[in-house]
Parts: C-alpha cells; structure tokens; sequence
C-alpha cells in the first residue's frame, strides 16, 4: 500500500488556542482564538457521525472568531473541522 491520506493535521502552539465553546451546544457555537498569521481563509465544516456534510462556512483571514447558527442541524454528535489551505488544522467533537 502506497500513497498518503487525503486529510493532512496540521498543529502549532498558535492553533493549539482555539476555542470551541459552549459544547454541548444548542443554536450557536463560538470559535474564538482563530489564527491571525492567516494568509488565506479559513473554512470550518461540521459534518455528522456518517459523514454527511451539514454545514460550510468561509471565514475571512482577519477575523479571530466567529459563530455559528446550529439550528438546522438535528440533535446529536457532530465533526466539526477547521481546515487552511485545503488541510484541516483543527478537528472537534461537537455535540449537539
């Protein structure tokens, strides 16, 4: 077997910092401590235990926190991943 996986985790001090709260959640989630060396945007995707995609949101880089609307999403646990430059930096259990 040769190749590489197609989702890559990057860690740093800097991202080691950010926050993810209140989890559990009802209609909002806070992600706060975002990185502001950020060249390029941030995207943060919440996808369900099956995989599912429920939500995608693009994040402009000068922001360093922002909110989430959970409430379209049905009750339960959740994926939620920050990704840069097509490699995920963060990934959270959300729940719901």
């Amino acid at each position: 077997l040769t190749g590489t996986l197609p989702t890559e985790v990057k860690r740093n001090v800097e991202q080691s910092s950010i926050l993810l709260y209140p989890n559990p959640a009802n209609e909002f989630i806070e992600i706060s401590q975002l990185p502001q060396s950020c060249t390029t945007c941030l995207q943060v995707s919440i996808h369900g235990m099956d995989g599912k995609l429920w939500i995608r949101e693009k994040l402009l880089h000068q922001n360093t926190s922002c909110k989430i609307n959970l409430t379209s999403l049905p009750k339960g646990s959740y994926v939620l991943s920050i990704q840069q430059e097509a490699a995920t930096i963060m990934t959270y259990k959300l729940i719901h």
